[in-house]
């Protein structure tokens, strides 16, 4: 499992109490997926903070258009899972692992496969990376999870950041904005990625840049 590091630094030059938010994606991601901002810092200036993303996957699952998501619970890459809803009860996700025949799975990917059906029952997933909450997909009627299908997840090697002002950072977000904003590209085995957040003097707009070791050293020196 590896542990990456996203350490932030706050340059920038004008007073203002905007937050960052850090979103991650999966792959392929669509228009019907809604995101949460998977966590959120807020460096003074000329001070940094960092949050950790380790590797580790779980998932909860929902009636389509419901709010009542089961519990998360834990995935493990290359074996999915499978959902069911036994004697009419609600959709839960069991120890049991789907089979390639039912759900091609890669060693990069996490899944679910839904055997929910007495009744039928469409569903959402919600996926989460190191325990906070990332995307919901199969949202819609016409995209829900469907008994005898599968869904799966595996992760975009990319940081998406956003300024934001709080209570704005528990909003959900569009695929469209997620990626549309800043974005940092950072390798699977990557123990420390080191940020700026600056004012752009050619513009007068706030960004995010992804520096080096060397000149993480120089700002925080």
């Amino acid at each position: 499992m590896t542990t990456t590091a996203f350490w932030v630094f706050n340059s920038i030059t004008r007073a203002n109490s905007n937050s960052i938010l850090m979103f991650l994606q999966p792959v392929e991601p669509q228009e019907d997926f809604t995101y949460s901002a998977w966590n959120v810092v807020n460096p003074s200036p000329h001070s940094f903070q960092s949050k950790t993303l380790e590797t580790t996957y779980s998932a909860s699952i929902a009636e389509v258009g419901g709010s009542d998501f089961s519990t998360p619970t834990e995935l493990m890459l290359g074996m999915p899972r499978i959902i069911t809803n036994p004697d009419g009860q609600s959709p839960a996700i069991t120890s049991a692992v789907a089979t390639p025949a039912q759900l091609e799975c890669s060693a990069d990917q996490v899944g679910l496969f839904s055997l929910a059906n007495t009744p039928p029952t469409p569903l959402s997933i919600t996926w989460y990376v190191t325990g906070k909450k990332v995307v919901e997909t199969n949202t819609l009627p016409t995209t829900a999870l469907q008994p005898g299908n599968g869904g799966l997840f595996e992760l975009q090697q990319t940081l998406y950041l956003m300024f934001a002002q709080h209570p704005i950072s528990t909003a959900t977000y569009t695929e469209q904005t997620v990626s549309s904003q800043m974005k940092i590209p950072f390798a699977s085995d990557a123990t420390d990625v080191y940020i700026q957040a600056y004012t752009d003097e050619s513009d007068s707009i706030d960004k995010c840049r992804k520096v080096t070791k060397a000149e993480w050293d120089k700002l925080t020196g």
